[in-house]
């Protein structure tokens, strides 16, 4: 079986990416020959090339609206807008060439916002998967271009076939019902991180992840600021792992802090490459997002034995309500609003330890029994097979 993967990116730290290198494993234990399409020469190039993996550069940008920040976008959004289609329609074209000659079974692209992959099997007349990891226009703020009306005409099209990582992704889409469309939740690798649960006395609190208004740093900083203000004793600090730039937002954060009083009491991390060893400190791990797809962070802390406070919003909240009902009980603490978080902070910190290795512990059951790795690949290699059985009856 040739299955052509088509990227949206070469960053490594990327949720989509991970994802991708899971499967991309297995796939090749299981015999698939791959040929993966990326953007540019990033890490990711490298990291394939030592492996040995067919990569083909095309350059190609994602398939929405360019964004509207400035003056100077809005003078260029047209020339902008063109430019993007010209330069897809034109990689889409030469990528249809490239994978005609290797033969290719299935092209599977890596998210919802790209769609050389679309064009390209369309002219080859070969099924086409989207992978969709997002909500977009929720989480990234983007539009898909033309509408997204034309973008779920294409996930009805005959030869178009969907994954999406939760449910609330599929009902975002309108995709229920669709026997094209299936849910396959993100596997995590839990070998190397599966540990007994020690308590965590003392520690810090952690955010992991982008500065983007949907990850709802403004909810966290509002909720950490009224935790602190209501702590009897010293409160713990809140560590933020991840690249949090230098432009706008990231002073527009810099104020929060200081406006909550709580600037001596945040500290960021930058970039952590071992972000599991943090995990493996902190007191808690905070998911303050408004809109998470899935949210691979949670899962990835509850198996370094973390406790997480989440709050209850779309992938974050379907992997909450998942772990009640195969365990009977909630796996993280929970909230909406930024005062509910306080309170989940200050129950965190004096929480008991024994309480602690329990819920902790149930945590880690969970993400190993639902999102393993191995469950991931296995199921996607499934619907590969469900694909091409179709496709071969079909053509008969």
């Amino acid at each position: 079986m040739k299955v052509a993967y088509i990227l949206n990116s070469t960053q490594m730290q990327n949720g989509a990416t991970k994802s991708f290198m899971t499967l991309l494993e297995s796939a090749v234990d299981a015999g698939v020959t791959p040929t993966v399409v990326l953007p540019d020469k990033g890490k990711l190039y490298g990291e394939l090339a030592s492996r040995g993996i067919d990569t083909m550069i095309l350059k190609y940008r994602p398939a929405v609206y360019p964004w509207l920040d400035t003056v100077s976008d809005y003078l260029l959004f047209a020339p902008r807008l063109l430019g993007r289609l010209y330069l897809n329609h034109k990689a889409a074209a030469r990528l249809a060439g490239r994978l005609g000659e290797k033969g290719v079974d299935i092209i599977h692209t890596n998210v919802s916002v790209i769609d050389v992959g679309f064009m390209a099997a369309r002219k080859l007349g070969v099924p086409h998967i989207y992978h969709i990891r997002e909500y977009a226009d929720r989480d990234f703020n983007m539009a898909y271009y033309p509408c997204r009306r034309r973008f779920t005409k294409r996930l009805l099209s005959p030869d178009s076939y969907s994954i999406c990582i939760t449910n609330d992704i599929r009902r975002h889409n309108r995709m229920q019902g669709n026997p094209r469309s299936v849910v396959i939740y993100n596997g995590i690798r839990t070998a190397a991180r599966q540990e007994e649960n020690a308590c965590r006395r003392g520690g810090f609190f952690l955010f992991a992840g982008r500065l983007e208004p949907a990850k709802g740093l403004d909810i966290l900083m509002q909720g950490y600021a009224s935790y602190c203000g209501r702590c009897g004793g010293e409160p713990l600090p809140l560590y933020l792992a991840g690249n949090f730039g230098s432009g706008e937002a990231r002073r527009k954060l810099e104020r929060e802090i200081e406006e909550g009083g709580i600037t001596g009491k945040v500290k960021f991390l930058g970039v952590r490459a071992d972000i599991e060893d943090v995990m493996r400190q902190a007191r808690a791990i905070v998911i303050p997002s408004r809109f998470e797809a899935f949210g691979r962070c949670m899962p990835e802390a509850m198996l370094c034995g973390c406790l997480a406070i989440a709050r209850n919003t779309g992938g974050t909240l379907e992997q909450l309500e998942n772990g009640k009902r195969l365990t009977g009980r909630d796996i993280a603490l929970r909230f909406d609003t930024a005062e509910q978080l306080a309170d989940m902070l200050a129950e965190a910190e004096r929480m008991p330890d024994e309480e602690y290795r329990s819920i902790t512990s149930v945590a880690r059951e969970t993400v190993r029994t639902l999102y393993s790795s191995e469950n991931y690949a296995s199921s996607i290699l499934s619907f590969y097979r469900k694909i091409l059985s179709s496709a071969a009856c079909d053509g008969k």
